[in-house]
């Protein structure tokens, strides 16, 4: 579900239905939480604590979502800024770097100490990341104003991990991710009504239905179908990485981010690569990197059970 929500977003743009100051693309990320938190606890009476099911347990989770639904907002639309104003290749070496900044922040907000070999083994992901992107040679003012939007906007989401973490594994947490997931996202959905309101409902036709019309490459039917494919990607995404959360630990899942990447690379290599796109090709220096990406993320994981076998953590409950 990652993969395709980066494959989906890349379609978007492509077809001119990207620019960043409409968040467009970011609006079904909140909206695939709600959905995806309503659908995961369908069936579900979650009734362990006595206050019902997710529509019940909504109102007043929404409180406790605030800070993680904030983190989440900005780091969204920082990010999404940032990879217009720097690029793709650009945006991937400072997205390589969640990992780092999430293990840092788990030991100033969680207390996580994390031995040598798996600070060894984030090295190794983020190193192969930022090893398989080419680069620009040369960087415009407005690229390193991306750069720093992009930097802000990955400790965001870094910090939005560590602190849904510890929401989840709180006492009187809820029993299902799924509630958190829906909250977090009706806050976040909320957030950002004023903006599509006012800015982006009035510029939609100047912004996004000409520049479609001007590429051709999609129909205007075609690209909402791209969008509601995206909102349902979203629900099943985030809904597991909420569920990843509960069971595991936050250095875990961006490490798997890092995996997702490697990912992309080889999607966008078997159904973009042409001679008009070179840089979507799989060369020898994204599959280097991606090598080291997937070695890395291998030992970490076997380290991460290891030592939950001797110290009784819950990292191989996500991981097997």
């Amino acid at each position: 579900s990652g993969v395709a929500i980066s494959l989906l977003q890349l379609r978007l743009a492509q077809a001119g239905a990207g620019d960043p100051s409409l968040l467009i693309l970011v609006v079904p990320i909140f909206t695939g939480m709600i959905i995806g938190g309503f659908l995961s606890s369908a069936g579900r009476a979650e009734l362990s604590e006595g206050r019902g099911g997710v529509a019940t347990q909504l109102p007043w989770r929404c409180k406790q979502a605030l800070v993680p639904s904030l983190l989440l907002f900005f780091s969204a639309a920082l990010q999404s800024v940032s990879r217009s104003l720097c690029g793709a290749g650009m945006f991937t070496v400072i997205y390589a770097a969640l990992p780092a900044f999430n293990g840092l922040l788990s030991y100033a907000v969680l207390g996580r100490v994390l031995s040598r070999r798996q600070w060894l083994c984030i090295a190794a992901v983020v190193g192969g990341l930022a090893a398989s992107t080419p680069l620009a040679e040369e960087v415009s003012l407005m690229g390193c104003w991306g750069f720093l939007l992009g930097l802000a906007g990955t400790i965001l989401q870094s910090l939005s991990y560590v602190v849904s973490e510890r929401l989840l594994k709180s006492p009187g947490a809820p029993k299902q991710a799924s509630t958190l997931s829906a909250a977090s996202g009706l806050n976040d959905l909320i957030l950002v009504a004023p903006w599509m309101l006012f800015y982006s409902a009035p510029n939609l036709d100047a912004l996004l239905f000409k520049p479609v019309v001007e590429k051709g490459l999609f129909s205007g039917e075609q690209v909402a179908v791209f969008w509601c494919l995206l909102v349902g990607a979203n629900a099943i995404h985030m809904n597991a990485c909420y569920t990843l959360l509960r069971l595991s630990e936050s250095v875990t899942l961006t490490m798997l981010q890092g995996v997702r990447v490697v990912a992309v690379f080889a999607f966008t290599g078997a159904l973009f690569c042409d001679d008009d796109s070179t840089h979507h090709c799989l060369s020898a220096q994204k599959a280097g990197g991606s090598a080291v990406v997937l070695l890395g993320f291998f030992f970490y994981a076997q380290g991460t059970a290891g030592l939950s076998k001797h110290v009784g953590g819950p990292g191989p409950r996500a991981l097997q």
